[in-house]
């Protein structure tokens, strides 16, 4: 079920590379990312850190001149429930920000389940008859 609220939905902002050749950052964009993190970055094209808010406020400093010789970083928004459900897909180096819509839809599943199996003050009953309802399986059905 899904709560209806008038708030908007938190996002979170991702980099991707939006032209063929390859994601990579300038020189000056490592620097500046450097400096504010105060550590060396290792591998500036690991796409698990394209949500990275040091990256995205380098990103939103320098425009233009975060990207890397090859590349054209822009920067687009998802929701963030889906921060660990994105996926960064490429060809020829042109990017894409994919959702895996289905993969989030099982974790949160999954979660109900658990929490379903967990509770020791849940009669098996109880239980079963609360998994059917995830699983939409009548009696009829078992």
């Amino acid at each position: 079920m899904i709560a209806l609220t008038n708030e908007p939905e938190e996002m979170i902002e991702v980099l991707y590379n939006d032209c063929y050749g390859g994601w990579g950052l300038s020189k000056e964009a490592k620097d500046r990312y450097n400096e504010l993190s105060k550590e060396r970055s290792e591998g500036d094209d690991d796409k698990g850190t394209r949500h990275d808010p040091l990256k995205i406020k380098v990103y939103k400093e320098l425009l233009d001149k975060f990207s890397g010789p090859y590349a054209a970083i822009k920067c687009t928004s998802i929701p963030k429930r889906y921060k660990n459900y994105y996926d960064i897909s490429e060809y020829d180096g042109k990017e894409s920000v994919d959702i895996d819509i289905a993969g989030y839809k099982r974790a949160q599943r999954d979660a109900r389940i658990r929490t379903i199996l967990e509770n020791k003050y849940m009669s098996a009953t109880n239980k079963v008859d609360k998994l059917k309802v995830i699983f939409s399986i009548s009696d009829d059905t078992v």
